[in-house]
């Protein structure tokens, strides 16, 4: 679980600058939101607390993800976990490409 804490932690770190407001939202920045919603839904389904997650991000966006995330059910099968992710992670991106 620490691992996976650190990777969420510097998932965030390279994407929330550019979430930190009065950006032009880039093709890139879009990415590195999929990839944090699905880092952030790999610790929902790897079972680690919402208040731990929550105490990593300090952003109203990642504050959103996180709820999203914590409010889907956790999946029981490998596959179904990985499929969850990556929908989570599109979902997200496309949030962000339609936002730009």
């Amino acid at each position: 679980m620490k691992k996976l804490l650190i990777g969420l932690a510097l998932s965030v770190a390279m994407s929330a600058p550019a979430f930190a407001g009065g950006h032009v939202i880039s093709s890139q920045t879009c990415s590195e939101l999929e990839e944090t919603a699905v880092e952030v839904m790999n610790a929902r389904q790897s079972g680690v607390p919402i208040s731990k997650v929550m105490a990593l991000l300090d952003n109203d966006l990642f504050h959103r993800i996180i709820i999203d995330a914590y409010d889907q059910h956790a999946m029981q099968t490998p596959e179904n976990a990985a499929n969850q992710r990556a929908e989570f992670g599109i979902k997200w991106a496309l949030f962000c490409i339609k936002n730009r």
